[in-house]
């Protein structure tokens, strides 16, 4: 009895091939996926990230110059012009922010008081002889990349106007990244 030979499917091995090939390739895909998910490293030195849970993307929050005021007995403002932010994030959103700066212990987040036309927030009260500490808003710093940093508010952040910024005692960079907590996030 004659059998017909095909060259390409002769053998088990070849078969087996044949069927596990298209599940390695769909095993590949998953694999680089998860890879996908891990956002990275910040593109930019000395610019926050918002860590959006959802799709692992990081997203630069907006830029704003800010200007110092003092009133009464050397109290120090940060002001910043407009009463909302652009960049909006949920309520109920985990609140994420990954940075790339020398020296992370600068970092600050701030709530904002809004007034008519801007908003603004105590930087530090001083006196001719003691300086209080900053009212910045408790936070926790954990390396996040090779060269990063992930920033987290300690509790949960009330809907309101926010600004982080780089700072240490004897000087503070101009350039806020403002964000809103609200009911719902861009």
């Amino acid at each position: 009895m004659l059998q017909r030979h095909c060259p390409y499917f002769a053998t088990t091995n070849h078969r087996l091939l044949i069927i596990a090939l298209p599940l390695l390739m769909s095993v590949g895909n998953c694999a680089g996926q998860i890879t996908r998910s891990n956002p990275g490293e910040p593109p930019l030195v000395g610019v926050f990230f918002y860590l959006d849970q959802a799709t692992q993307e990081l997203k630069a929050l907006p830029a704003e110059h800010s200007k110092t005021t003092v009133e009464g007995l050397r109290r120090n403002f940060i002001e910043v012009s407009g009463t909302h932010s652009p960049f909006r994030i949920a309520t109920n959103d985990k609140t994420e922010f990954i940075f790339k700066i020398e020296h992370p212990e600068y970092a600050r987040l701030f709530k904002f008081t809004a007034k008519k036309d801007y908003r603004h927030f105590e930087f530090m009260k001083s006196t001719f002889r003691t300086k209080d500490p900053d009212a910045s808003i408790n936070v926790n710093i954990t390396k996040f990349g090779e060269s990063s940093y992930k920033l987290i508010p300690q509790t949960p952040l009330e809907r309101g106007e926010y600004g982080l910024l780089i700072s240490s005692w004897r000087e503070y960079v101009p350039t806020i990244f403002t964000f809103s907590v609200g009911a719902s996030g861009n």
